[in-house]
């Protein structure tokens, strides 16, 4: 069994290149989140709190909670692919090099 190279050597140039690619994984994560909720917002307002829910319906206050522990664990998941996306044991499609086709 092969071991990974957990620490490749990288250029300044592309590990600032990838930091900013972390940067922008946040943001885009922070509008889809800001997009989303307003949208959701208007929606919870009004026509679900006229839909019949069961008892065990989880409160509406913790979807808040719930929604940023999701979003925070998908901003580490990218991020990590991300920075991790020369390695020869990582497959994402921006890493497709020609040799390997």
């Amino acid at each position: 069994m092969a071991t990974a190279n957990l620490h490749h050597p990288t250029r300044i140039g592309s590990q600032r290149a990838s930091w900013s690619g972390v940067v922008a994984i946040v943001l885009d994560v922070i509008a889809v989140a800001l997009i989303s909720g307003a949208e959701l917002t208007a929606a919870m307002k009004t026509w679900y709190r006229t839909v019949p829910k069961p008892i065990w319906t989880v409160p509406h206050w913790l979807f808040g909670f719930a929604w940023a522990i999701l979003y925070a664990m998908t901003v580490v998941a990218a991020s990590l692919v991300w920075l991790a996306r020369e390695r020869d044991d990582i497959c994402c499609p921006v890493c497709f090099r020609s040799n390997s086709l």
